[in-house]
């Protein structure tokens, strides 16, 4: 059983609010495609940090059949986003360890 802090969630958006420079309201409601390239790997990093699928959508304001496509989209274009993740990852553990 994984658990996740509630900072964890939170530091989640913050962090894909930084490395992305797209606030959270953006994140969560926009539909366009520079945006949603974002929400996917927000979705991919916060499914790795522990949360189900359907919580890590839910967190960006999106379906749970939304995260299952989020996750299969970053997984197969993983040598190509790495470094976005790397960096969104290592925000979120600056803002954990800050908390």
């Amino acid at each position: 059983m994984r658990l996740v802090r509630k900072t964890t969630k939170d530091n989640i958006i913050k962090a894909v609010t930084k490395v992305s420079g797209y606030n959270e309201e953006e994140l969560k409601e926009s539909k366009q495609h520079s945006v949603t390239s974002w929400v996917h790997l927000g979705i991919y990093v916060a499914n790795e940090a522990g949360m189900t699928i359907e919580d890590a959508a839910k967190l960006f304001g999106r379906h749970f059949a939304t995260g299952h496509a989020s996750i299969k989209k970053v997984k197969k274009k993983f040598p190509q986003v790495e470094d976005e993740i790397k960096e969104i990852v290592a925000t979120k553990m600056k803002l954990d360890i800050a908390s």
